[in-house]
């Protein structure tokens, strides 16, 4: 049976159907989940569709079918769940600026070692935006974006903890900062007309090369926010640093306060939202953080947004 859904919403997808025939208000909307229990633990994997009216929907929505679906999911529903490929689970975020539809989609490795895919599309005719296509969108030369990438990663390996200044390490560091690495970065648009980039990062531990999101430019909701998080830990914030504020910059700034203490988060969207700040290095498990790790400030910076959300009806 679960293939047989499966066949359905291939078909489904494939036929790049108009919006209004899908029967969705949003862009994006879901053309398949599941979830699978092994030894205790439960992933899910969901996949995306791209709702736009127009001929070059088909083809983003078949591109995508093909990577995730065929890509990941296609040999866990062949085991029937009883094995798990490299991906053990799947999750989308997308935003809309101006007449651009930007969808990024994180497979989660089985150590953290994520892989990302990115559809930028125009909301007008549903066709894929090229890299090229997507900066002129936002304004931005290819050259701008490779200098703000290259500040990004240099914040990254920045924040690492030390680990010396051998010889492996500084062939990483030129690495990761080298033309062709830059090369590699794939621009989307975020939320509040942010420019963000899906980049390796090399470092000494594990693979020695990670891809993550990055913030490149933030846009206006997220320039709300990250001034808010960041100086949770060391002001006593007031309500007037949070006026404006929506149920989603709410939970992003108070799960903040937590993310700049070094707590890591259950949640794949909460990781990916804080993944793209240097700072953050989550240091302690969920399961083992505890407020008596928090100082005075950010104790009360946390009440302050959960009173914010209580007033106006968030919670």
């Amino acid at each position: 049976m679960k293939k047989l859904i499966s066949i359905l919403l291939a078909a489904v997808v494939l036929t790049g159907l108009p919006a209004a025939a899908l029967a969705a208000s949003d862009p994006v909307s879901e053309a398949y989940s599941t979830s699978y229990t092994l030894d205790g633990t439960t992933v899910e994997y969901h996949i995306p569709r791209v709702d736009i009216a127009g001929p070059g929907a088909a083809a983003v929505n078949a591109a995508i079918w093909d990577e995730l679906y065929n890509g990941y999911v296609v040999y866990v529903e062949n085991s029937g769940g009883d094995y798990w490929p490299q991906a053990v689970g799947m999750d989308y975020s997308w935003a809309v600026n101006d007449s651009v539809l930007s969808l990024w989609v994180s497979v989660h490795g089985m150590t953290d070692n994520n892989e990302y895919y990115v559809y930028n599309v125009s909301l007008t005719d549903g066709e894929r935006l090229s890299d090229r296509e997507l900066l002129q969108a936002a304004g931005v030369s290819r050259e701008r974006f490779n200098d703000l990438l290259r500040t990004a990663l240099t914040e990254k390996l920045d924040a690492f903890p030390s680990v010396g200044a051998g010889d492996y390490v500084q062939e990483l560091r030129t690495e990761c900062l080298s033309d062709d690495n830059l090369a590699l970065g794939k621009p989307y648009m975020g939320r509040g007309g942010s420019l963000c980039a899906v980049a390796w990062v090399y470092t000494p531990a594990g693979a020695g090369r990670y891809l993550q999101t990055l913030t490149l430019i933030p846009g206006d909701t997220d320039a709300q926010v990250t001034s808010f998080i960041e100086r949770s830990d060391s002001q006593y914030l007031t309500e007037a640093d949070l006026e404006g504020f929506d149920a989603k910059m709410c939970e992003y700034a108070r799960n903040g306060v937590y993310a700049r203490a070094g707590r890591g988060f259950q949640s794949a969207e909460l990781r990916q939202y804080f993944s793209q700040f240097s700072w953050y290095q989550p240091t302690v498990d969920p399961s083992a953080f505890t407020d008596s790790m928090l100082n005075d400030y950010q104790i009360k910076n946390i009440a302050l947004v959960l009173a914010y959300e209580q007033a106006h009806g968030y919670m």
